[in-house]
């Protein structure tokens, strides 16, 4: 986004809608990542990201021509590459929404919101930096620096996990993880599964949940009592080579299925039309992975 459009953009939006911002802001960030709010005109927290990062501010090429990501892993002809986040100008003014994602920048890698954990502090690590939370839909791209975010205060390490992938904030009503889940390549589902959620620790919980039906209400939620069938499946899916969801006919989410470690971290996956799998946030990667035996 040039400066000019950007300054184009702010000369569209009501005030109305700029009060009802301000005061968004001052509300503590919920458990869900996204928070939908109509504006007009307006652009999401992650434009200056985007800008940002195919700047040089996350992945850059190797030497061999593969991707070489912030997080370190190489992409490859192999792999699915995700890029860095980016949006355009709503077109319909008086009908637009943004995105308002959570998120933070620290060595060079964007973490956005990913669940809550509200009795989380055994993952609390060492703190690693604190982001100023001074980014919002009006921040210019040079803004976009080291320790900048839409969410200020410290974050930590998440115990037992990679701090590539995985970080954290502290709240009063638990513990907010965030995770890198943007400017990576994904090869197989350990990639995701196991490099950043680290499943093979175990599961100690698992429920399904259909999909919304047509009338907006929400699917009912069953445990999954057969862990033991459950992790080998998990285990399958981990070597299922990853597909790009955008050249895959899978259809529509059928169902959730919720995953969760002892230590309260829980993994979300999208149950597809066709036998697909994907993990929630990651849209871009889907894994073809017969789930109808794993139901209870």
């Amino acid at each position: 986004m040039k400066g000019e459009q950007l300054l184009h953009a702010l000369g569209e939006v009501d005030e109305e809608y700029l009060a009802q911002v301000d005061e968004l802001r001052r509300i503590p960030p919920k458990k869900k990542r996204h928070t939908w709010i109509p504006m007009a005109a307006c652009l999401c927290l992650v434009a200056g990201v985007a800008a940002w990062a195919l700047q040089g501010g996350m992945g850059m090429p190797s030497k061999d021509g593969a991707e070489t990501n912030s997080n370190g892993m190489s992409g490859s002809a192999q792999g699915i590459y995700v890029p860095p986040l980016e949006v355009e100008l709503p077109q319909a003014e008086t009908e637009a929404m943004i995105d308002m994602i959570g998120f933070f920048i620290y060595q060079g890698r964007l973490y956005a919101q990913m669940d809550v954990v509200e009795q989380g502090q055994n993952l609390v690590g060492e703190q690693l930096g604190e982001s100023s939370g001074t980014i919002d839909e009006w921040t210019s791209e040079n803004q976009y620096l080291e320790g900048t975010g839409s969410i200020g205060g410290p974050f930590y390490e998440v115990k037992g996990y990679d701090p590539r992938y995985l970080l954290c904030m502290i709240y009063d009503y638990g513990v907010e993880l965030f995770w890198n889940n943007c400017d990576i390549t994904v090869s197989t589902g350990a990639d995701i599964l196991e490099e950043v959620f680290r499943l093979s620790d175990g599961i100690v919980q698992a429920e399904f949940q259909g999909e919304s039906d047509f009338q907006g209400e929400t699917g009912r939620t069953t445990p999954i009592t057969r862990l033991e069938q459950l992790e080998a499946w998990v285990d399958d899916l981990e070597q299922a080579p990853a597909l790009s969801s955008a050249e895959t006919d899978m259809g529509q989410c059928l169902g959730h299925l919720y995953l969760t470690k002892a230590d309260g971290v829980t993994v979300h996956l999208r149950l597809m039309d066709k036998g697909y799998v994907q993990v929630a946030d990651l849209p871009e990667v889907c894994w073809q992975m017969e789930w109808q035996s794993i139901l209870p």
